[in-house]
């Protein structure tokens, strides 16, 4: 029995979306202060633990713009640290609180004052892995990939790294640099500052974000949209941008694309392809989505006031059936 093209077309799909993660055929890493190879790894200016006490610790970086700039990233994916041994010797280690937040530089260098370097409510948290096992290494990148590309703000950024080992004594640590500034609080618990110094922050590497999704409506049942798709791979060259109504988990956690699927999901799935469509487009159409966002005016959509909405968007080729990548989810209220 012959199969419809429709119906390979939600087979590969669904298989795809059990493992669905954003992909790219490169990756040119931006790495700050150097990738840590030979010879920059002859002298890494030491190790710094993700750390030793039950009350765990609390780091910020600035990293300059031109670290990004040099390979013309606009956002971020992942950030990846560089890892080595552990205490205890040769175990894994299991942090009870792993968080990585990044936000605009408010001052030209860092301050011993947390909130001076990253204002409170610019920041945004783009790693949060609550009792996550990282292995112990001889020196190798661990890379932590971000809930949803992070948008660079065009200067100077702060990461912030708060992590906790539950366990007294125990660390996994990191190579450092002895050009990289840092403030540091390692017996975090909330205080206000830490101790600055000139050198010892973290080397790092930050992969671009690639396929963002922007999703607006103004809320309260007025009923406009805006949705705009930027940095798409080039391999991109068609998309099925999805809905769902159900927002009853949080965010980015579905097995579908990021999403859980209903009754307004598999729909999408049967609609061809073509140029503007926002739902299933082809790329490459100047003036048609999503080459340009796709708008609707206020009260075009106003029935659905006082619900929510996920939207994801998943990534193919020209044929439709080979899978790029895809976006990041976004949850709007009307």
């Amino acid at each position: 029995m012959r199969t419809s093209p429709v119906a390979r077309r939600l087979s590969v799909v669904a298989l795809l979306a059990l493992a669905a993660v954003p992909l790219r055929s490169q990756t040119p890493f931006a790495y700050y202060p150097d990738d840590n190879v030979a010879p920059n790894y002859s002298a890494p200016g030491g190790w710094f633990p993700w750390f030793t006490n039950t009350t765990g610790i609390r780091i910020q970086f600035l990293v300059p713009a031109s670290v990004f700039t040099t390979q013309g990233m606009t956002s971020l994916g992942s950030i990846g640290f560089f890892t080595g041994g552990s205490t205890p010797a040769s175990t894994n280690a299991t942090f009870s609180i792993f968080q990585v937040r990044i936000g605009p530089a408010a001052l030209p260098a860092l301050t011993n004052t947390f909130d001076n370097n990253l204002l409170p409510g610019t920041e945004t948290l783009v790693y949060d892995a609550p009792f996550s096992t990282y292995p112990f290494s001889t020196g190798q990148w661990t890379d932590l990939p971000f809930s949803a590309p992070y948008a660079l703000p065009g200067g100077a950024i702060i990461v912030d790294v708060r992590s906790q080992i539950p366990v007294g004594g125990a660390y996994l640590a990191s190579t450092v640099s002895s050009t990289v500034p840092r403030v540091v609080n390692s017996a975090y618990t909330g205080q206000a500052t830490g101790t600055l110094g000139a050198s010892s922050g973290s080397k790092m590497r930050f992969a671009p974000g690639g396929n963002h999704l922007t999703v607006v409506t103004s809320g309260g049942g007025v009923g406009d949209l805006f949705v705009s798709l930027s940095d798409l791979d080039p391999a991109a060259a068609s998309g099925f941008v999805f809905v769902t109504a159900d927002v009853a988990h949080p965010v980015g956690t579905g097995p579908f694309f990021g999403i859980w699927p209903d009754g307004f999901t598999w729909p999408i799935l049967t609609m061809p392809a073509a140029p503007g469509n926002p739902l299933h487009f082809l790329s490459g159409f100047p003036g048609l989505f999503p080459d340009v966002p796709f708008q609707l005016p206020a009260g075009t959509l106003s029935f659905l006031g006082g619900t929510s909405w996920d939207f994801a968007c998943a990534l193919f080729d020209a044929t439709t059936v080979v899978y790029v990548g895809r976006t990041n989810v976004v949850r709007v209220a009307w």
